[in-house]
């Protein structure tokens, strides 16, 4: 596929750099990878800049239609598949299809939970790499900042008529007060899944499954 193929699809990587991000690909030498691993940097940043300006500039009809449904010319290559109430095979999205598969509410949800994830582990990496204080709660506040942004616009109104909040919390086992968890257990109080998933990792509750 030439790059003009490749540029009327609105790919930004290349065949090449698609397969070797895939690990479908090795380089000939140390240095060519080094080299292909500093062109997927660059053109990815290139890449979310231009994401940045379609997400404030973007009309809201095509916002919509981008999640009209598509899908590929050639279903039967898909390594999974899905249906349409008529019994149509669609192809879901996978890295390997040389086009994209199934488009719509499912494949814009895939790709975007991808990138969200993308973003994240990038900030979180920064603290071990740099040792600096970008912790998570920079990054939920500043996912929380955008959602509450997001409706704002969706609902046309103005933060100084309209307060809107939204709640982004992430916690780990190892983060649970597992004694205030314990008494709260034996005190027969509902506990977050969560909490209990601590509980027995610690090894103070016993989850039994019975017939009933």
């Amino acid at each position: 596929m030439s790059q003009t193929d490749e540029q009327a699809k609105g790919r930004f990587l290349t065949d090449t750099q698609r397969k070797y991000l895939q690990g479908n690909h090795d380089p000939p030498s140390d240095n060519a990878e080094y080299q292909m691993r500093s062109k997927i940097r660059h053109r990815t940043k290139g890449a979310i800049h231009d994401l940045g300006v379609v997400a404030r500039h973007l009309s809201q009809k095509d916002r919509s239609l981008l999640l009209d449904l598509e899908t590929p010319h050639d279903t039967d290559t898909a390594q999974e598949k899905t249906e349409m109430p008529d019994g149509t095979p669609l192809s879901l999205p996978t890295d390997e299809n040389t086009d994209f598969g199934l488009w719509g509410w499912v494949g814009f949800s895939r790709e975007m939970d991808s990138i969200l994830q993308f973003y994240y582990l990038a900030s979180r990496e920064q603290t071990l790499k740099e040792g600096s204080d970008f912790s998570r709660s920079n990054i939920t506040e500043s996912i929380k900042q955008a959602l509450e942004n997001a409706e704002r616009e969706f609902l046309n109104v103005s933060p100084r008529t309209h307060k809107i909040e939204a709640t982004v919390d992430i916690e780990t086992t190892k983060e649970v007060d597992i004694e205030n968890a314990k008494e709260r257990h034996k005190q027969g109080k509902d506990l977050r899944p969560i909490e209990l998933k601590a509980l027995v990792e610690s090894g103070h509750a016993d989850i039994q499954i019975t017939d009933d």
